[in-house]
C-alpha cells in the first residue's frame, strides 16, 4: 500500500487499523467502509466520512465525549517510548479486561488528527489518577518523556497525590534515576518482562492491581478545571477585535498576516481564533459541530529561479494539504476536491514565515495567483459547486535586532502588503504581537478562573505564579512565557 501523505509503497504483514510510514514518519489510516466494506486510506480519522466508492456517508469514529466526560474516564495513563510499542500493546490488552468494569486506559495512540497533542498529552496526566511507566533505556533516552511527560507526572504525584508505577520491560539501569528509585516497581524483584518465564501471570496480577487502586481512588478532582484552552485569552485584544472585524464567511480566500517575534506566540493566536471565531461562525451557518481542518506550513529556501520557487512551494502545499503534488495554478481545482475536504466547510493553513524566507514575489505569486486567481477561475467554471472556505495566516517571524533596523524591516514588509491586496479578497494586516504586562495576567485570573476562588492555597498559588511572571510590576514578558507558566498554574487545579 501507499503512504497517505508522501505517496512511498510501504510493505506490511497484515491489515491495521493504521500504521505509521518509516520514510516520513506520519500515521496513516486504513478504513473500511461499513456499507461496501471496501477499503481505502486516509491522512486522517475524521467523523463523518463519504465512501469513494459506493458514496455512502458514515461515521467513522464516535462523536468526542464533552471535555467534563472526557476528564472523568481518563483514569490511567500510560507513559512509553515507541519503541515499546509491542509491550504497551501487551499490557493494554491485560488492562482492557476490566474496560467494561469501568477502567479507562488513555495513551497518545487515543490522539487524533487534527488533536493538539501536547495539550491532550498534558491535560490526560492532569485528569489521571494512576500513571504507569514502562521503563526501558529507550525511556530514559526520550527526550519528550523526560522533558515534558515527567515533569507533569511528577507534580501531580507531588501535588495531588496521584500514584506512579513503573513496569521494567527491559534491562536497563533504572535505579540510577533517584525518583523512580524511590518508587515501588513492578514486577516483583524488579526482573523485567522481557525475562519473566511467566509472564501471563504477572501481566495477569499487575492488572488486577491496577484495577484495585483505581476502585480504592476517587476520579474526581480536588477542584474545578477551567480547561487548557484558557491559557490562550491571555492579552491580544487589539488582535481579537481587527480579526472579528474583518473575518466572514465567504467562497474567496481570506488573507491575514500576524507579525512579532519569535516568542509572540503567532501560531497560538491563530488557534484563539479558530476555538473562539471562526468553528462559531462556521456552526452557526452550517449547522455543523464538526471544527475547521487546521494545519500548520513551514515557509523555507526555494531556489533562486522564480519557477522552481512556485513548484516546489506547490509541491509542498499538495503533499502537506492532500498527500498529493500540485504543480501549477489548475492545481487549485485539485485542491478543492481533494477527498480529505469533502465533509470540510473551513480550511485553516497557518504558514510561519522567519524573516530570511520572506521572498515578495514568490509570496505575491502564491496569494495573487494561486489562491485568488485560481478560486475565481474555479468559482465560474463551477458556480454552483460547494468550496470550503480557505482562511490563511501568515505568521511573521522577526528576528531579534536593534530598533531602528527592525523599524526599517516593519515598514517594508507593511508598504508590500498594501500594494498586492487583491480585489474581492479580505486581506487583513492584523496589529503586532506585543509582550505580556502584569494587568492582562491579571485580568486573565480574574475572568477565567473566579470559580477556584474557594480551593486551597488558590490565592498564595495566583500570587506567586504572578510574581514569578513580574519581578518587575512595571515589566513585561513573552507571551511564550506566560503560557508556559499558566499552563503549569492550570495543572495545579
Amino acid at each position: 500500500m501507499k503512504c497517505a501523505h508522501c505517496k512511498q509503497n510501504i510493505k506490511i504483514k497484515d491489515i491495521k487499523d493504521s500504521l505509521t510510514c518509516p520514510y516520513c514518519q506520519k500515521k496513516t489510516f486504513i478504513l473500511t467502509c461499513v456499507h461496501c466494506e471496501s477499503r481505502f486510506i486516509s491522512k486522517q480519522f475524521r467523523s463523518p466520512y463519504t465512501c469513494k466508492k459506493c458514496k455512502e456517508k458514515q461515521s467513522l469514529c464516535p462523536e468526542p465525549a464533552s471535555e467534563q466526560q472526557s476528564i472523568e474516564k481518563r483514569a490511567v495513563f500510560i507513559s512509553y517510548a515507541h519503541e515499546d510499542k509491542a509491550w504497551l500493546t501487551t499490557i493494554k490488552k491485560y488492562l482492557d479486561f476490566y474496560k467494561n468494569e469501568g477502567l479507562t486506559v488513555w495513551t497518545d495512540q487515543e490522539l487524533r488528527a487534527g488533536d493538539q497533542w501536547n495539550t491532550e498529552i498534558e491535560t490526560a496526566i492532569t485528569h489521571a489518577s494512576i500513571a504507569i511507566l514502562l521503563i526501558s533505556i529507550d525511556f530514559f533516552n526520550s527526550s519528550f518523556i523526560m522533558d515534558k511527560e515527567m515533569p507533569c507526572i511528577q507534580e501531580q504525584y507531588k501535588n495531588n497525590g496521584m500514584r506512579v508505577i513503573p513496569i521494567i520491560v527491559s534491562q536497563c539501569p533504572w535505579d540510577k534515576n533517584a525518583w523512580i528509585k524511590q518508587l515501588q516497581v513492578r514486577p516483583d524483584e524488579a526482573v523485567p518482562l522481557d525475562q519473566c518465564k511467566k509472564i501471563s501471570e504477572v501481566l495477569t496480577s499487575f492488572a488486577d492491581e491496577i484495577f484495585q487502586l483505581v476502585q480504592s481512588q476517587p476520579l474526581e478532582k480536588k477542584s474545578k478545571s477551567f480547561g487548557s484552552a484558557s491559557v490562550l485569552m491571555c492579552n491580544r485584544i487589539p488582535q481579537l477585535r481587527s480579526f472579528l472585524t474583518n473575518y466572514h464567511v465567504h467562497k474567496m480566500p481570506q488573507f491575514y498576516f500576524i507579525h512579532g517575534r519569535e516568542q509572540d506566540q503567532h501560531n497560538s493566536l491563530v488557534t484563539r481564533y479558530n476555538q473562539t471565531i471562526i468553528h462559531k461562525r462556521i456552526q452557526e451557518i452550517y449547522d455543523v459541530s464538526e471544527k475547521p481542518y487546521m494545519c500548520e506550513y513551514v515557509f523555507k529556501e526555494y531556489g533562486k529561479k522564480s519557477d522552481d520557487q512556485q513548484n516546489t512551494l506547490l509541491y509542498d502545499i499538495g503533499i502537506e494539504l492532500t498527500g498529493e503534488s500540485m504543480h501549477d495554478i489548475t492545481s487549485f481545482e485539485k485542491l478543492v476536491n481533494a477527498t480529505i475536504f469533502e465533509q470540510q466547510n473551513a480550511i485553516i493553513i497557518s504558514h510561519k514565515i522567519e524573516e530570511d524566507f520572506f521572498h515578495k514575489d514568490l509570496l505575491t505569486w502564491y496569494i495573487q495567483e494561486f489562491w485568488t486567481k485560481g478560486c475565481a477561475n474555479y468559482l465560474k467554471k463551477y458556480k454552483h459547486e460547494r468550496i470550503p472556505q480557505f482562511i490563511l495566516f501568515f505568521n511573521i517571524i522577526y528576528e531579534a535586532g536593534f530598533l531602528n533596523k527592525l523599524t526599517h524591516r516593519k515598514k517594508k514588509m507593511i508598504r508590500w502588503i498594501n500594494e498586492i491586496t487583491p480585489k474581492n479578497s479580505t486581506f487583513v494586516l492584523i496589529p503586532e504581537l506585543e509582550p505580556v504586562i502584569r494587568p492582562d495576567v491579571q485580568s486573565w485570573f480574574n475572568t477565567y478562573t473566579s470559580d477556584l476562588k474557594d480551593c486551597p492555597h488558590y490565592e498564595s498559588k495566583r500570587n506567586e505564579c504572578i510574581k514569578q511572571l513580574f519581578p518587575n510590576p512595571k515589566g513585561s514578558r513573552p507571551m511564550a512565557v506566560v503560557e508556559e507558566k499558566l499552563v503549569g498554574f492550570s495543572r495545579q487545579f
